[in-house]
């Protein structure tokens, strides 16, 4: 139960291009670790930008305000003894360094996938949106994506299944 009381005031944050499987990563291991006792809370890109963040568009402000709202919220769900699993593609070492000052306690995960690989995954056809000039300010297509220099955990979605980078993830949090 060591690992439960250290993961329960700390924030997963999972980084990476759009279409690399955050959430999907996300939920499985919120399902793992509410499955062993683990109070856990996701929050999911999509989810803030529909609801608490919905005023914000994708220019770096917007970007940035979106990121540091989200952050606060994790914290006061840390602050109240809860894991939380985030999902974010916070594209720049400006945006994950600010994260980690508002949060604190976090542990990050580059989940690692080829621009290639993360267009074919599309089901909402963003990439082709981007590509087309019709979506602006998209990350991997005409917005940089900076790959995390300092991951605590690297999994690469392109190479291991869901299943594997979670066993992974849990493997390197000594779960």
């Amino acid at each position: 139960m060591s690992n439960a009381v250290c993961l329960s005031r700390t924030t997963v944050w999972l980084t990476g291009l759009p279409c690399s499987g955050k959430t999907t990563l996300s939920i499985k291991l919120k399902e793992t670790l509410d499955g062993i006792g683990i109070r856990t809370v996701c929050l999911d890109a999509d989810d803030m930008r529909n609801k608490l963040n919905d005023d914000l568009g994708f220019s770096p402000a917007d970007r940035k305000e979106n990121l540091r709202r989200s952050a606060h919220v994790a914290r006061l769900f840390n602050d109240n003894g809860n894991c939380v699993i985030a999902s974010f593609v916070s594209p720049t070492e400006e945006y994950r360094n600010m994260i980690k000052k508002i949060i604190g306690n976090v542990i990050l995960i580059y989940v690692k996938c080829s621009l290639v690989m993360c267009e074919t995954r599309d089901v909402k056809g963003m990439y082709k949106k981007a590509r087309s000039g019709e979506l602006r300010e998209f990350t991997g297509v005409s917005s940089p994506f900076e790959e995390p220099a300092d991951a605590d955990i690297v999994v690469d979605t392109e190479r291991m299944n869901a299943h594997d980078c979670v066993r992974e993830i849990l493997n390197q949090l000594k779960i």
